[in-house]
Parts: structure tokens; C-alpha cells; sequence
């Protein structure tokens, strides 16, 4: 199913959106195939990773959100360990915008202190765009959570 990331259907993202969700939980993913692997058992998890390190682009953008998704409602995934995968990627796609904003977005689903940190980076770096204003709300989803 992976090879199919970002190629069934047409309604992924293909541009940065103008605002964020106003949902109060993590936005159920718009690719097809996406959506399917971040219901599926949390044993997929490695494989989704490994899509991290392919830097094809397309398929990134679309395992961030299956990966998102899947920690988001199996916390027991939300560990340091795969925190860490998903902030190696945000730093290695921070020149790509899609794949940036959508990674800013799946650290919603580690509510762990140094995601906490980096968020605040992110939104204190970021002024008022796109990028702080996701920032704010993964900050907001993880707070939620914590309370």
C-alpha cells in the first residue's frame, strides 16, 4: 500500500492551505491510502518511518499524516524514541513547505516536553504564517491532552 501514498484519488493536499483546522483532534488524513494505514494496527508504524527516510517527497507528505494519526490514537506510540524520527524529519524537510506544515501537524500527537519546545520554536520562528499558526494549535491539541 505504500507505493500508492499520494497517488489514488486527488484530493491530497498539493499547496500549503490558507488556514488551519479548527478541528479539536487530528484531522482524519485526505489521501486515501493514508487514512487506511493510520488505522491499522500500530505494528505498521516502523514501515511508515522507513517512508520518512525515502525523501520522496509525495509519500512523505502523505505518511506524515498516516503516522500522525495512528500515535494520535494509539498514545502508547507517542514515545521519545518515535518523537525523535518525526523531529529529524522536520528538520530535514523544513525547506519543503507541504511536507514542513504537515510534520508540524503530526508532532500534535507526541505530547512530550521536548515537542512542547520545539513547537514554541516553531511558532516563535514563524511570526504569523502558516507554519506558527499550526504550530499554536499542535501546541493547543497537546495541552488538551496533558490537562
Amino acid at each position: 500500500m505504500i507505493n500508492y501514498l499520494g497517488v489514488i484519488g486527488k484530493n491530497q493536499y498539493r499547496e500549503l492551505p490558507e488556514k488551519v483546522s479548527k478541528k479539536i483532534s487530528y484531522p482524519l488524513p485526505r489521501d486515501i491510502i493514508a487514512r487506511t494505514l493510520g488505522r491499522m494496527s500500530p505494528e505498521i508504524l516502523p514501515l511508515l518511518f522507513e517512508v520518512l527516510e525515502t525523501g520522496e517527497l509525495e509519500k512523505v507528505s502523505e505518511v506524515a499524516d498516516a503516522i500522525g494519526f495512528l500515535v494520535f490514537y494509539n498514545r502508547q506510540l507517542a514515545t521519545e524514541e518515535n518523537a525523535r524520527l518525526i523531529y529529524q524529519a522536520v528538520d530535514k524537510y523544513k525547506e519543503k513547505p507541504l511536507v514542513y506544515w504537515k510534520l508540524i501537524l503530526c508532532l500534535s500527537a507526541f505530547p512530550l516536553d521536548k515537542t512542547e519546545q520545539l513547537l514554541i520554536e516553531i511558532e516563535r520562528d514563524h511570526g504569523n504564517d502558516i507554519f506558527s499558526k499550526e504550530a499554536n494549535r499542535s501546541l493547543k491539541l497537546i495541552r488538551k491532552h496533558n490537562d
